[in-house]
């Protein structure tokens, strides 16, 4: 985690207190930024058909769906591997 981070250890240690820390703050920006994305203006509401139409149509264009899987799914599928106790971070974003 460190090499692929290119942090030391003691800049891990100096921001967060243990693994599972580390673990909850990783949730934490994942969960935020994809939720920021989908809550973003362009994507406020779906009170019309046309809403919905334009959002989906945003993601079958642009590949995202079919890129690298779901982002938030994918992180909880290896997190769960880990046996930290994260898994009510996982289930409330």
């Amino acid at each position: 985690m460190r090499r692929a981070a290119g942090v030391s250890g003691s800049q891990l240690s100096h921001y967060f207190a243990n693994k599972e820390s580390l673990v909850r703050a990783v949730i934490d920006w994942q969960a935020e930024s994809v939720l920021g994305f989908h809550r973003s203006e362009r994507f406020a509401g779906f009170d019309t058909i046309e809403a919905y139409q334009e959002w989906a149509a945003f993601f079958v264009v642009s590949g995202r769906p079919f890129e690298n899987g779901c982002s938030l799914g994918s992180l909880a599928s290896e997190i769960v591997k880990t046996g930290l106790d994260v898994r009510d971070d996982l289930t409330l974003t």
